[in-house]
Order: structure tokens, then sequence, then C-alpha cells
């Protein structure tokens, strides 16, 4: 319980093993796909890099990993899929 309370102050939280600030946890991201149609996250915050594009609008980062298990289900890449 002490090491929460510390955490909290300090405007730090575990997830999955992995220290992200309370801050990143109102982030809103991109989902984003590159031309092979593989799919990724990207902080809104930041400009999406070249190669890729915005599927939608930005959204939390479960919904965007919502969005992306829901639509990529074939894991190989377009020029796999279309030879």
């Amino acid at each position: 319980m002490l090491r929460k309370i510390f955490l909290v102050l300090w405007g730090l939280q575990w997830f999955d093993g992995r220290r992200i600030y309370m801050s990143e946890l109102n982030d809103l991201y991109y989902v984003v796909m590159n031309h092979e149609e593989q799919y990724s996250i990207w902080n809104s915050k930041k400009e999406i890099p070249g190669g890729w594009v915005s599927v939608g609008e930005p959204m939390s980062k479960d919904a965007c990993l919502d969005y992306i298990e829901n639509h990529w289900t074939d894991m190989r890449p377009l020029s796999l899929r279309n030879s």
C-alpha cells in the first residue's frame, strides 16, 4: 500500500509490468497504418511519421488496441497476402 501511495505521489503507476506516468493515462492516440496494412498506435501529441496514415480520430490507448484487434486479422504484410 505504501508503495502505491509513493508511486501516485510521484505521478507514476505500474501496468503490465511497465512503469507509466499518470499523464500517459489521459493521452489520446491515433491508430495508424502503413502501405503494407500493418497497424500501430501513435501518440496524438506527436507528428505521425512518414509512411503511416491515421485511420480515424484520436482515441484512448485501449480503444486503439481494440480497433487493431478487430481490424488487423491477418498479420501478413499486404505484399505477401497479394502474392
